[in-house]
């Protein structure tokens, strides 16, 4: 929907020693319902506020003449929406204090990063500032 956080991120299975060799290196396009290109990525999350309510399309490119294997994790969710159940409500509360104690921690049980969908002040940061916009939900 219109105002949601699109989220991307390429996870590449067998990247830790004694795996097999995975050397794809990543990017990720981001094409809007009309078709067109709205955002693109190489190496890191990718997020797109989207403009218009509709089906987007995610394109997974290696880049340097790299190949190998990848899951692409990708949500919409609507801002504050720590427990990405597509609601902002009291029971994202415990994943926002999750998320500012340990953001290592919330970013491995739910993929994205925490500032992208906590940042309710919008100043770039995930930090205290944020809480009155959980409340007001």
């Amino acid at each position: 929907s219109a105002g949601d956080t699109l989220l991307a991120q390429v996870l590449l299975p067998a990247a830790g020693p004694a795996e097999f060799v995975n050397d794809l290196d990543p990017a990720l396009e981001l094409y809007d319902p009309g078709g067109s290109l709205v955002a693109s990525d190489a190496g890191g999350p990718l997020t797109y506020a989207a403009t218009v309510t509709g089906s987007y399309a995610i394109r997974v490119l290696a880049e340097n003449d790299t190949s190998g294997e990848y899951v692409l994790h990708a949500v919409a969710a609507p801002k504050g929406d720590m427990n990405l159940d597509g609601t902002t409500d009291l029971d994202d509360l415990d994943d926002l204090v999750l998320a500012l104690r340990a953001p290592a921690r919330y970013e491995a049980l739910y993929g994205p990063l925490p500032s992208l969908l906590a940042d309710t002040d919008g100043d770039g940061d995930l930090d205290f500032d944020d809480i009155p916009g959980f409340v007001d939900c």
